[in-house]
């Protein structure tokens, strides 16, 4: 398959949107699990900044407490603020683990092959 830049970039977009809206509901289904409600907008928000700033901090270090700041600032006390956030980072890396041990044993995809070559 050959995307355009414009077909490959909408593409991220929209897989980061769609990243974002899974967080946010993984969130708010965990603080729920912890006794606390947070409107989904509060947690799509919370996301947005912990990943801006995983963007601007070395090595990604301010983007977990971003988030706790965020669901301190949903009225989330912060026990059960760290406890999500901590189950959510947990659960996440099996799935990380899980799909890089699949894609190990194929070749890189064409994309990533010609990486770096600008066709003319």
């Amino acid at each position: 398959m050959r995307l355009s830049p414009l077909e490959a970039h909408a593409l991220c977009a929209l897989l980061v949107c769609v990243d974002l809206v899974a967080r946010a509901w993984r969130i708010q289904w965990i603080t729920s699990g912890l006794g606390h409600r947070i409107s989904f907008f509060e947690a799509f928000r919370l996301n947005a900044y912990g990943d801006a700033a995983c963007a601007v901090t070395p090595l990604r270090v301010g983007g977990e407490p971003a988030r706790l700041a965020g669901m301190l600032a949903a009225r989330v006390p912060g026990t059960a603020a760290a406890i999500a956030i901590l189950l959510e980072v947990a659960w996440a890396w099996p799935v990380i683990i899980v799909s890089a041990a699949a894609l190990a044993g194929r070749t890189a995809p064409s994309w990533w092959q010609t990486a770096g070559r600008h066709s003319r």
